[in-house]
């Protein structure tokens, strides 16, 4: 069904310049281009939200009971404000495994591939935290709510309250990735055995 409609589309932009005009597709040389409509950012402008859910499941070693991130749109880099709570079921030294997946709303939901390490990609947590956190230092806020920056992680209880976090990315991201909505799916895992699934759908502006 997706294919029909997507060919439809594309006959009735090859006949029509408004279709091409609506859905933000400009032709040169008979070749599309695609940029987001204004019509798209509006609506993502009027829908802002963060949300997340648990799709794991009882065994993780990882339970996360609270997150909560602020502002509602995200602005990279920027200030944000994050209140979460979990618990550790084990001590983890090292092996931690980061399975990303990001999709984009535009028009439908678009998986965004790995790229120079920014987007769907498998990360190494140990090493991404020593480039978040350089020098061994956590921000003062991990410091003094007893919340680890760095491996190892110790098995206890954890609780972050209002937190505010400065974003700023060491790695430079693609403008047409800094706005719109997105979900995101991250799967941690110790030498093969998951520790925690959890899905976001959040908003960049």
């Amino acid at each position: 069904m997706n294919r029909v409609v997507i060919l439809l589309f594309l006959y009735y932009s090859m006949v029509d310049g408004d279709y091409l005009d609506k859905f933000g597709l400009s032709k040169s040389n008979d070749i599309f281009r695609l940029e987001i409509p204004k019509w798209i950012k509006r609506i993502e402008k009027e829908n802002p939200k963060m949300s997340w859910s648990n799709c794991g499941s009882s065994s993780d070693l990882i339970k996360l009971d609270k997150l909560e991130i602020q502002p509602s749109k995200i602005k990279i880099p920027g200030n944000v404000t994050v209140s979460a709570s979990g618990s550790l079921k084990e001590d983890i030294t090292s092996g931690i495994k980061l399975d990303l997946k990001i999709e984009k709303k535009i028009l439908v939901w678009i998986k965004i591939p790995c790229e120079d390490k920014i987007g769907s990609c498998t990360y190494d947590v140990c090493s991404m935290l020593k480039t978040i956190f350089p020098g061994g230092k956590c921000p003062d806020v991990f410091v003094k709510a007893g919340v680890p920056c760095h491996c190892p992680f110790l098995k206890g209880n954890y609780s972050l309250k209002k937190a505010n976090v400065f974003v700023n990315p060491s790695i430079k991201i693609p403008s047409w990735l800094e706005e719109g909505e997105y979900k995101i799916q991250l799967d941690v895992s110790h030498q093969g055995k998951r520790l925690m699934c959890l899905k976001m759908d959040l908003s960049l502006a």
